[in-house]
């Protein structure tokens, strides 16, 4: 070591006011972390600061608080340097000082300005949450070997609720909460699903001598409300027409396809089927459905009347309506009884219309000329009677958005029934 080399430049390390440090410095020392503590015995202060730092410091003095002597005879560390041993000159007695400054890393902070989210298990976009972790802080101190620290965020959920998220919960440098669920959160019919978030600040000032580079852990709240969704299921065909002699029961095997509830996280839900029908009159037998899993088969038989019913089917679950959620589903279909003329003359004209939906009008195609159009709205009551133009089209302007049931009569005698969607 060059002894004639100064460690410190006094001009530069301390102001005009602080310097009276140095007026009359009794005794100094170095601790094992480069810490340098210097006596005064004039004015009983304890300058405490350390090298090739940007900003030094003196400790204020601390004599009036009764700590430090009037008269710093010596200063010495004990055997293993983690206390300084002040000499009393003044009452003749040793003072211990601890704990010492040294270059530990300090632990850095932060505040949650929020502590919870709610939302549906429906809702899977990503969340964005700005502003949660405020407050961010490195907590550097002037003894500290790392000055320009950088703090991140680390985050965990439960392990067994990971699965819950396709995006998990993390915090950015800048405090943002980010998360996203996934499309499989699992739930039972009811009740709310709470997943709580560690978080922790984290700085890159290292562990060395102790240091602490994690402040403590916060916690914040996803609350996943339950939402049940209606369930689904189709249904073959709008329009079932049957001749009036055939009068024997009919089964039509898959009528209803895909039945299920309203999604994969609702297994183990109870899904009833109700039908009713608006013409009960048709029928020996009630239009009804067998079958289990996820097809139906349609079951009913008709008493030879003519004329068309509006079958209403209700497909209902138990998982409620808590917080907005659906729990049935109807799909309406029509059975139209026509005349048997024994020459299948309808088959061969394969009557059909269109557009569908409309918003103007319907046009037909291989009706007579004398055929008459009737329409029913889903509860089966006759919005009017309308004839043919000389394109076979049907005015449809002056209905309200909606479905209608078409029944299409050709010299008084049922020929043709469908459904529409008026726009």
């Amino acid at each position: 070591m060059d002894l004639n080399s100064p460690l410190f430049n006094v001009d530069t390390l301390f102001s005009k006011a602080q310097t009276n440090v140095l007026d009359n410095p009794s005794n100094l020392v170095i601790d094992k972390f480069g810490t340098l503590y210097i006596a005064n015995n004039a004015y009983g202060n304890l300058g405490i600061f350390r090298a090739n730092m940007t900003n030094k410091t003196i400790l204020p003095s601390i004599a009036n608080g009764g700590i430090l002597p009037a008269n710093l005879t010596g200063l010495a560390f004990d055997t293993n340097k983690n206390a300084l041993i002040i000499g009393d000159g003044s009452l003749n007695r040793i003072l211990r000082l601890s704990p010492l400054y040294s270059i530990a890393n300090l632990a850095p902070g932060f505040a949650l300005a929020r502590t919870r989210d709610t939302l549906f298990r429906t809702d899977g976009s990503l969340k964005t949450l700005t502003g949660t972790a405020t407050s961010m802080t490195a907590n550097v101190s002037i003894f500290n070997t790392v000055q320009n620290q950088t703090v991140s965020f680390k985050t965990s959920v439960p392990a067994n609720q990971v699965n819950l998220f396709s995006q998990v919960p993390t915090v950015s440098p800048e405090g943002v909460l980010s998360y996203q669920l996934s499309n499989n959160v699992p739930f039972a019919n009811t009740g709310n699903l709470a997943v709580l978030v560690t978080i922790r600040a984290k700085d890159n000032g290292g562990t060395a001598d102790g240091g602490v580079d994690s402040s403590a852990t916060q916690t914040f709240t996803i609350l996943i409300r339950y939402q049940n969704l209606a369930p689904v299921f189709t249904i073959a065909q709008d329009t079932i027409t049957i001749f009036n002699t055939a009068t024997a029961a009919q089964t039509v095997t898959n009528y209803l396809t895909a039945v299920a509830s309203g999604a994969a996280q609702e297994p183990g839900q109870t899904l009833t089927f109700v039908v009713s029908n608006n013409n009960g009159a048709l029928f020996t037998t009630q239009p009804a459905l067998t079958g289990s899993n996820a097809n139906r088969n349609l079951g009913y038989r008709i008493n030879g009347t003519l004329g068309m019913a509006s079958i209403k089917v209700l497909l209902k679950d138990n998982g409620g309506l808590a917080n907005g959620g659906l729990d049935s589903a109807v799909k309406i279909f029509v059975i139209n009884v026509v005349i048997n003329t024994g020459i299948s003359d309808l088959l061969k004209r394969k009557i059909s219309f269109g557009p569908n939906p409309a918003s103007q009008s319907l046009r037909f195609s291989n009706l007579a000329v004398d055929a008459d159009v009737e329409l029913y709205d889903l509860q089966g009551r006759s919005q009017g009677s309308f004839s043919l133009d000389n394109e076979q089209n049907v005015i449809v302007a002056g209905l309200s958005r909606g479905i209608y049931f078409i029944k299409v009569k050709e010299k008084g005698l049922p020929v043709f029934s469908a459904k529409f969607i008026k726009e």
